[in-house]
């Protein structure tokens, strides 16, 4: 990869870097002498010092580069200096399907991001970038941090001493609706030897610079989309609420006035009192069946997808003898055991820590290699 090609992709590491992170290069301009690679190797010493890089070490095949702390050398750059400075306005966490920029993006002037705990203590330790993430909570953010690690420490041990997790071999996991990543971060306090990937949704905020300030790996990802990876990748898929709010995408109540030529419709929330015994139904009537008005359940959006095509992608990249643990709302682990048993799964359904007058469920599958008629003949 040329690095130095007008600078964008190297921007693009700029942005993802912590304060004071580094970069690694491992290429042939760095130790080979060839004129063509010289070049290319002054081209990139260039462009990283217009980046306030500062090249830490040179050695062998890799030379390696560190991110400033803060501001101060961005700021006093010659006026006219290419890449320029992103306009402070922009939202540098917005990154689904967004273009890249070629500009430098800014650090914090709070010093988010600079001012990281050393590790293990970052793990749980709640992270400046919390207070600046978008959600609606009735508690303080740092509150809703320590209840949601408490919730899973105490879970994980749980699932420890009651389903057997030391015996399971896990290695490759997914936490499908990773919130600030306490799944993950509960699986090593408990001594689980795993690799975890945390997953957002795009239908919720971002809470990516959380889950990476705390030490842990993460992406962003819409489950109506096939995720990148290859076929049957992983041990373990956990979904914690996950088809509770990605549902919200799948259908919504419109108001239709069917005595007007051309109908017109509005957002009608799912659930209100006047659908409640009706929420299976396609139609529901508001105030009266005789009133001429009806609350329609209908797609929004593109309709890319339901709870069917999720389940679908699940058993794509889950392994033959692997295990998919759903956390969620009675109802809605109703509709997904059926699936799971359509597709050949072993499901077991669970009590959560709150006893049987909850209203959740988890519910615990095992994926089985399945075999065609073909090759069970072919076996015989």
């Amino acid at each position: 990869m040329h690095w130095d090609k007008d600078g964008i992709w190297l921007l693009e590491v700029n942005r993802m870097l912590q304060a004071g992170g580094y970069f690694s290069w491992a290429a042939q301009p760095v130790y080979k002498h060839e004129e063509a690679l010289e070049e290319q190797w002054i081209e990139m010493l260039n462009l990283t010092a217009r980046l306030c890089w500062n090249l830490v070490k040179k050695e062998g095949y890799i030379a390696i580069w560190q991110k400033p702390f803060n501001n101060i050398c961005y700021l006093s750059r010659e006026a006219g200096t290419k890449p320029p400075l992103c306009d402070p306005n922009d939202d540098v966490d917005n990154v689904w399907y967004i273009d890249l920029k070629l500009c430098i993006t800014q650090l914090p002037e709070n010093g988010f991001g600079a001012n990281v705990a050393s590790w293990p203590a970052r793990l749980e330790t709640p992270p400046d970038r919390l207070q600046s993430i978008q959600i609606d909570a009735y508690i303080t953010r740092n509150e809703l941090f320590k209840a949601e690690s408490k919730f899973w420490n105490e879970t994980i041990a749980n699932f420890v001493r009651g389903l057997g997790w030391k015996k399971i071999r896990l290695r490759n996991v997914m936490d499908m609706r990773a919130s600030f990543g306490g799944f993950a971060a509960a699986l090593i306090e408990n001594k689980l030897d795993a690799w975890v990937l945390n997953v957002v949704p795009v239908s919720e905020s971002n809470i990516l610079p959380v889950i990476y300030e705390r030490g842990l790996l993460g992406v962003m990802h819409d489950w109506c989309e096939l995720f990148d990876t290859y076929l049957r990748t992983y041990e373990l898929l956990q979904a914690a609420g996950l088809f509770s709010v990605e549902r919200k995408r799948f259908a919504q109540w419109f108001i239709l006035w069917p005595k007007k030529k051309n109908l017109q419709s509005s957002f009608f929330p799912i659930g209100a009192k006047l659908c409640i015994g009706r929420e299976r139904a396609s139609f529901c009537p508001l105030g009266g069946w005789g009133s001429g008005f009806l609350a329609y359940k209908g797609s929004v959006g593109d309709g890319r997808c339901n709870m069917s095509t999720i389940m679908l992608e699940m058993d794509r990249i889950l392994r033959p003898g692997g295990h998919a643990y759903v956390h969620d709302s009675i109802d809605v682990i109703d509709e997904l055991q059926d699936i799971a048993k359509s597709m050949g799964w072993k499901v077991h359904l669970h009590e959560t820590g709150e006893g049987p007058n909850s209203s959740y469920r988890i519910m615990v599958c095992e994926k089985h290699l399945l075999y065609t008629r073909k090759s069970q003949n072919q076996n015989n």
